[in-house]
């Protein structure tokens, strides 16, 4: 806790002794500096040697997804500003079409 008080009157330089009756509260909270850990996922296609189809794994399924334009399925993510705003960030709901009657 951090105590804020004036020490002269700021009207006529007067000492400035005590704790105010009810002193206004503001809490603030900082967050740990994030250290990001990345983890690169090959995944191969091979072609089978006996019939020649090409064969391709999905992803693992402990596998963190994110929002990116290769297929990937959207996923809540958290963003955090350099001034420590926090934002997060769902994906948008699919457009429904809209056809005239």
């Amino acid at each position: 806790m951090v105590e804020v008080k004036s020490t002269a009157c700021g009207a006529c330089g007067a000492l400035l002794l005590g704790d105010g009756p009810q002193p206004q509260h503001q809490q603030v909270t900082k967050l740990p500096r994030v250290q990001p850990e990345v983890t690169e996922y090959r995944r191969h296609t091979l072609t089978c040697l006996a019939c020649g189809v090409a064969n391709t794994p999905g992803w693992p399924d402990d596998m963190p997804m994110a929002v990116s334009g290769h297929g990937s399925k959207p996923r809540r993510a958290i963003s955090v500003s350099a001034w420590g705003r926090i934002s997060v960030i769902s994906p948008k709901p699919a457009r429904r079409s809209s056809t005239p009657r």
